[in-house]
């Protein structure tokens, strides 16, 4: 490869010196303008504001902005000596050896993927690369497993950005032998070389692996041959021989791709290399061996050979089987003891993957997170969070819930829970969506998402009627963890001694997790987008937005430290790693220094400074046993074993992967900037001509729910909100487009919205909420008069209405007559709102749980749950009724509807089923629930908040468990309000308006910091990519690309209020300002500034009286209609 063109891919991958943060960005090479530049690194943290936090707190004075981000980072000169030799590597004359390689190594790795003709060569060159250790420790079939593996990564982290190019040359010439041509064009040197020239970071990414891999294997070989000596008791004291076969890749990557690997020899023996500290599994082994010499309880453990940074573990055979249900006691007999000395120790994420069923019992093989710091204190705190068991997280985290053996619950997109502990976790769900290739070698080559199903570990252990569970042995685990309780408490003073059998321990380190792995996985699943493999400008930025979690704290987090090696393990490749001592006193100076030394430990130390150590919080626990707490852990057995248990802190918290802060709030300049931004785009939409965009007149499309009424506003409301300094748009403006659309919407033909509709969201009365909400923002009495006018006419010509729900029914219509009556004053429209409750209140049913309604006659159903279309939205309707007229009845109404929805609940699913069905005891536990503000858990909350509000007497723990089940609905990538992120931020906001309970708006803002960052991130990527303005400007709202919903949207519903960009600016606006939700339908309180009817132009109209009874003199009704 000439010297230009490495040149320039050099220039071109140059990105953050990850080792001075004081030089901060470098430049666009080709303009050597920094300021394009500084824009966007401000975007991608959130705004000015976040900017200059991000500076100060990283060392940059402002008027070194310029001159830092003018300064270019130095390459890399083995990664583009390297790059070099690989483009030399590929040639015409190699094409066939090159394909038939790469063939025969795809079949090592089972599912080939695309493209890997292209890597051969790499992986010859780097196979060529390494020593003559490694030749004779591997023979050929375990050396080919090892250069599978690299082809693998190779072929993934390339995948893309070769299917960019074959697609473009595809499109261009269709005719047959596309694949073959470019296969044979990537295959050559200036094939690859152009490739490079155009993805500059991808190539070094491609060097940087081949790399590490080289490095990788020659030290697992040394390491091989080096501690022969010592590996050979596992195999009869005979010489291992030669590596026969090699499963590598079987955890994370870190350190340079390093992995754990399994290496088989002659004589069927396995060992597990782990290319990190096994000082904890070291210690686990010394314990349990003590323990048993000294009459404890047995407990088997993983053999293990420690050396200076890495260890060899010898495989262990499981899953056992038993026959005899004495030995399956046995198991969970120790079981429970592993589960005591999991706790004590203060060992967490023990999940299925880190557990052996072997015949003697279960088998820790993965100890790194035992003597964990606590996630309690400090800067790590997380307070005020329950769960299910109405408990508090802080009590969980302390609790035996907290090793994660006996529950360990993790959550799928799409909203469905699945058990991953350590003893319990039994496999086989769907797991998310991955890529995988259609066509691979062909033409038709095609990249598409797939739901896969998670293997079944090993684990449990298998019985004669299929694999035991602690749920069906109970007793025996219990047993098990009393006995080596009580062990415990009789032999404290000796296990807490100086040279005591858990010294081992305190000079350990162990691994700690800022974030979660998958929240890693997935920035490291962006970095291998083409977006960011162009140049290392938008990888950068990507890498950047790690601290925007941060920023929104007024001071400087411990955690901001932490940041920049994660951005260097991330732009390596590597899952960050971070190590803490588990007792600082108890290490010698040289070791303190070499663990602090590591990549960020010493961010991490800094991190814990001033807190307790993990061994002064193990002290403290075995301290403390005695009776009082072993009644307590047994009880938290117990809910384990029998409830559904939600471990973790938040959906949100754990979608965002950051597990440090408590500050993860949309900053004010931030909110402002994400609500211009939604204005601008709604403003251009609403000026967009009428067509195959936006929807033309016809069923919902004048509608509050998917019209231009909803869009409207909510740009009435943003022009109050940003009529203050510093607002990049005109409220005028924008005020008088809102005005056009309301005013077309109240003398709109009402037959647009299909025959009958008069509910809330979807028919007259949502146009009548539309008018009322975009009259208080515009203090237009004119609107509310229309408002008025248009409420009385429809309700004056409307018959007996079919439908009774929130949407389009019965319902939805008593509650647009409650708001205009309750805004106007007027007593004609009280008593339109009151009658219509009364026929609402004619139409229910009972069936002993409480009451509910149906379609029209009884043969059309059994009632529905939820919100828009079931109980809950009529019991919403009555509530505000009740608090509108004070008539008993309707109170009693509401209650009765929600004790019926509430006798639906189910423990098991820790939800409601989407069928109505009452849930008995010990019923089958429901597939799955409905989790959104349209039918789920989120609008109960709504309705139940309401209640509670007007005070209305509700079942134990109604409100609770609505609330409890919203929070811990797992971040989707559906955003908008009907269905997705914002309708359950809606609902949280409302259910704390409602309680007072802060924890539960925490909760709500922290999803929508998550929401609305991944979706600047989006926008940040694809502009980084040359693409234009994204209608759904990156969320995941109806006709947008990031919504996975596989659903067809409707026209127009990109922009709208309930599926669209106008309800993500409307929840945003409540985050800030505060004006009653519109999408919580005004329940939860009243609006800001609510309109002023005139009198005099509503006297003016002619309407009807039917002789309907006014609010000073409701009529005399039967007491019994409810019950």
């Amino acid at each position: 490869m000439t010297t230009d063109p490495l040149s320039t891919i050099a220039r071109r991958s140059r990105g953050l010196p990850r080792d001075r943060t004081r030089e901060a960005l470098s430049v666009l090479p080709e303009t050597g303008n920094s300021a394009p530049l500084v824009a966007a690194w401000s975007e991608a943290l959130g705004g000015a504001v976040a900017l200059r936090r991000r500076l100060r707190w990283g060392g940059i004075r402002p008027g070194e902005l310029r001159a830092a981000a003018s300064r270019q980072e130095e390459g890399d000169a083995a990664e583009l000596s390297t790059i070099g030799e690989v483009v030399a590597a590929s040639s015409d004359r190699e094409l066939a050896d090159s394909q038939a390689r790469a063939r025969r190594l795809a079949l090592v790795v089972g599912e080939p993927p695309p493209f890997a003709e292209v890597w051969a060569g790499t992986v010859r060159l780097a196979s060529e690369r390494l020593g003559d250790v490694s030749r004779r420790r591997f023979a050929p079939p375990a050396l080919e497993a090892l250069e599978s593996w690299l082809l693998l990564r190779l072929a993934r982290v390339g995948e893309l950005a070769l299917y960019q190019r074959f697609k473009r040359r595809r499109d261009a010439d269709a005719t047959p032998g596309a694949h073959r041509r470019f296969v044979a064009e990537m295959s050559s040197g200036e094939g690859l070389a152009a490739l490079f020239a155009e993805y500059s970071c991808l190539a070094r990414q491609v060097a940087r692996i081949a790399i590490d891999w080289t490095e990788a294997v020659d030290e697992l070989a040394l390491r091989l041959e080096r501690d022969e000596g010592l590996l050979r008791k596992w195999n009869a004291g005979r010489a291992l021989g030669r590596a026969l076969g090699a499963h590598p890749g079987l955890a994370d990557a870190h350190a340079g791709g390093r992995s754990v690997v399994r290496l088989r020899f002659s004589g069927g023996l396995e060992l597990y290399y782990k290319p990190r500290p096994v000082e904890l599994e070291l210690a686990l082994c010394t314990l349990l061996e003590w323990m048993q010499r000294r009459g404890g309880p047995t407990l088997p453990r993983a053999e293990v050979v420690a050396g200076d940074g890495y260890g060899w573990m010898r495989g262990v055979v499981g899953p056992a089987s038993f026959e005899d249900r004495r030995d399956v006691e046995r198991y969970f007999f120790r079981a429970g003891g592993l589960v005591f000395v999991a706790w004590a120790l203060r060992a967490t994420d023990l999940h299925w993957g880190n557990v052996v069923a072997s015949a003697e019992g279960p088998v820790v093989v993965d100890a790194e997170t035992f003597c964990s710091p606590s996630l309690a204190h400090g800067a790590m705190a997380r307070h005020g969070h329950t769960s299910s068991f109405g408990l508090d997280h802080e009590v969980l985290a302390e609790s035996v819930i907290a090793p994660g053996l006996l529950r360990l619950e993790q959550s799928g997109s799409g909203g469905e829970r699945y058990d991953v502990g350590g003893l319990s976790g039994p496999g086989g769900h769907c797991i998310p969506r991955r890529r995988i290739w259609r066509g691979v070698g062909r033409d038709g080559l095609m990249p598409l998402w797939k739901a896969g199903e998670a293997p079944r570990e090993r684990n449990l252990p298998g019985t004669p009627s299929g694999r035991a569970t602690p749920r069906d042995h109970g007793e025996a685990l219990r047993d098990g963890f009393a006995t080596a309780y009580r062990w415990f408490v009789r032999n404290r003073s000796e296990l807490l001694a100086e040279q005591g059998p858990l010294r081992d321990f305190r000079a350990a380190r162990a691994r700690v997790l800022p974030r979660t792995s998958d929240f890693y996985a997935g920035v490291l699943q962006a970095l291998s987008m083409p977006a960011q493999q162009r140049t290392a400008h938008a990888r950068s930025l990507a890498l950047e937005g790690l601290y925007r979690p941060l920023l929104g704290a007024a001071r400087r987090p411990p955690a901001f430290d932490l940041v920049e090696h994660e951005q260097r393990s991330l732009d390596r490749g590597d899952l960050p790693y971070f190590l803490i001592r588990v007792d600082p006193d108890a290490a010698s100076h040289a070791d303190a220094e070499r663990s602090a030394a590591g990549d960020g430990d010493r961010a991490m130390a800094q991190l814990f400074a001033g807190q307790p150590s993990a061994w002064q919080l193990v002290v403290e626990r075995i301290g403390g046993l005695d009776d009082d707490d072993l009644a307590t852990q047994t009880a938290v057995i117990d809910l384990a074993l029998h409830a559904p248990s939600r471990i973790e802190v938040t959906s949100a918290d754990v979608a965002s992967g950051w597990r440090f802060t408590a500050d993860e709030r949309l900053g004010s300049e931030t909110l402002r900037a994400e609500v211009e931004r939604i204005v601008d785009r709604l403003e251009a939409w609403l000026a967009e001509p009428v067509g195959s965009r936006r929807p033309q007149a016809g069923t919902l499309a004048s509608s509050l729910y998917l019209g231009d009424l909803g869009i409207a506003v909510f740009l009435a409301e943003a022009g109050r909100w940003l009529e203050a300094p510093g607002a990049s748009t005109s409220a005028a403006r924008r005020g008088s487009a809102a005005r056009q659309v309301l005013l077309r919407a109240c003398q709109g033909d009402l037959g647009d919205l299909g025959a009958g509709r008069l509910g809330a969201l979807t028919g007259v009365g949502s146009r009548v909420l539309g008018l009322l909400r975009g009259a208080a923002a515009l203090d237009d009495p004119e609107l509310s008069a229309a408002a008025a006018e248009l409420a009385l006419r429809t309700d004056a010509e409307a018959d007996a209405v079919a439908a009774f729900d929130l949407d389009s029914g019965l319902a939805g219509w008593v509650l647009a007559l409650c708001a205009i009556a309750e805004a106007s004053g007027l007593d004609r429209l009280y008593d339109c709102a009151f009658r219509r409750g009364l026929e609402l209140l004619s139409r229910s049913r009972c069936d002993g749980h409480g009451v509910f309604w149906t379609a029209a006659a009884p043969a059309d159903g059994d009632g529905r749950l939820g919100l828009a279309h079931g109980n809950s939205g009529v019991a919403l309707a009555l509530t505000r009724l009740f608090s509108l007229s004070g008539y008993s009845p309707f109170s009693r109404a509401a209650a009765e509807a929600i004790a019926w929805e509430d006798a639906r609940f189910s423990p098991a699913l820790g939800d409601w089923p989407l069928e109505a069905a009452p849930q008995q005891a010990g019923s089958a536990v429901a597939a799955t629930a409905a989790r959104t503000w349209c039918n789920g858990a989120p609008g109960m909350a709504v309705a139940r908040a309401a209640a509670t509000a007007a005070g209305i007497e509700l079942g134990s723990g109604s409100l609770q468990r609505a609330e409890v089940a919203t929070r811990y609905v797992p971040v989707s990538a559906v955003d908008h309000v009907c269905c997705g992120n914002l309708g359950l931020v809606d609902a949280m906001l409302t259910v704390a308006e409602a309680t007072g309970d802060e924890t539960v708006r925490r909760a709500a803002e922290m999803r929508a910091a998550i929401v609305v960052s991944r979706a600047r991130a989006r926008c940040a990527e694809r502009l980084g990519e040359g693409a234009a303005e994204l209608a759904a400007l990156g969320y995941g709202v109806d006709g947008s690309a990031d919504q996975a919903s596989g659903e067809d949207a409707a026209p127009g519903a990109v922009a709208s209020l309930f599926r669209g960009l106008a309800g993500v600016g409307t929840v945003l606006l409540r985050l800030q300002s505060g004006p009653a939700s519109l999408t919580a339908l005004e329940v939860s309180r009243r609006p800001s500034r609510p309109a002023a009817v005139d009198r005099q132009i509503c006297e003016g109209i002619d309407f009807q009286n039917h002789g309907r009874p006014t609010r000073s003199a409701p009529p005399a009704q039967r007491e019994g209609v409810v019950g």
